[in-house]
């Protein structure tokens, strides 16, 4: 099922981002003593991901061209979710028992034979195996 997310920030925050101090994932605002999650550098995939399960009020830096346009993913519903596993384990157990069908030929006859040379001198013959 196609879902769209909107973002939008009615009410922009006036503290400037340059004068926080940097952290892993964004910013440290000191006037509301919260990290500001730097969005910018995302994809809208990665936007996606973040913004599609709900977590309240987020602070975070967008870049202009970010905000105000529709971002669009496909949800999965919980039936979809469950249907594609059991397909994936069908699919495995396959594949397994494929492997297990060969037949086994036992273990492979090896023969053995071994190489004589036969020298003549004048009065006798030598048999001596090759090394």
């Amino acid at each position: 099922m196609k879902k769209n997310i909107q973002i939008s920030i009615p009410q922009p925050c006036s503290e400037d981002w340059d004068q926080m101090s940097p952290q892993q994932k964004g910013r440290f605002c000191e006037s509301c003593q919260t990290t500001v999650i730097d969005f910018s550098k995302m994809t809208d995939q990665e936007l996606v991901e973040f913004f599609k399960k709900p977590k309240g009020n987020t602070c975070g830096h967008f870049k202009p061209q970010q905000l105000d346009r529709s971002l669009s993913y496909d949800e999965n519903t919980w039936l979809e979710q469950k249907s594609q596993r059991l397909i994936l384990g069908i699919d495995t157990l396959l594949s397994l028992q494929s492997t297990y069908a060969q037949k086994r030929m036992g273990k492979p006859a090896i023969h053995l034979t071994e190489q004589t040379n036969i020298q003549k001198n004048k009065n006798q013959t030598k048999i001596a195996p090759t090394p």
